[in-house]
């Protein structure tokens, strides 16, 4: 209803989304809830924000408010509750850190010369951008809840996402989560 024709049907969707967020991040992060509840809470609003009805929706407010919630969740959920979607929600993240670059950047990539610009400050500048994201404390959020069950699932995920990334961005990123993935690996099997 968010890209609906009417305004007022925009608006009381809008109003009806704050409202049911709500609701849904404070379950998620009280301490009552057990980590039952959390899952299956997100079992059921976690496939919705990441479909077409979401995330991957054509109409602009459905998808910034699809992301806040998502951030939202990453930031608030209580940690068993949120470990088991860790997997698919850095997958979609990373997905997202492309899509939100902007086309000027991939312009002033290609024409570098032009503005007197050498194609590494701008990796440069992009690297800094991608570090200091919202996108990216989610990530690093969600990298830190990893145990060695969500550690594999992610690694075998991100390796097939690899060969499909198109932006500098996610392969970046993908690959980071790949080394940190391997070293937590390396120093759980230690322990």
């Amino acid at each position: 209803m968010l890209d609906d024709i009417k305004e007022s049907v925009r608006a009381a969707a809008a109003e009806l989304s704050r409202v049911l967020i709500g609701i849904l991040l404070r379950t998620l992060e009280s301490s009552d809830a057990s980590a039952e509840t959390g899952k299956r809470m997100l079992r059921s609003v976690l496939p919705f924000l990441l479909s077409t009805q979401g995330l991957e929706s054509s109409a602009k407010e459905t998808q910034m408010i699809s992301i806040h919630t998502l951030l939202e969740i990453i930031k608030k959920a209580q940690a068993n509750a949120l470990r088991p979607f860790v997997p698919e929600l850095v997958e979609s993240l990373l997905s997202l850190l492309t899509s939100f670059e902007g086309e000027a950047v991939n312009y002033l990539h290609l024409n570098a010369s032009k503005y007197n610009l050498t194609e590494q400050k701008i990796d440069e500048m992009r690297l800094t951008n991608i570090r200091g994201s919202p996108l990216m404390e989610a990530i690093e959020r969600c990298l830190d809840l990893l145990d060695e069950e969500t550690m594999n699932e992610l690694s075998a995920k991100i390796q097939i996402s690899m060969r499909t990334a198109v932006g500098m961005p996610s392969k970046v990123r993908r690959g980071r989560s790949i080394t940190i993935s391997a070293h937590l690996l390396i120093i759980s099997r230690r322990l």
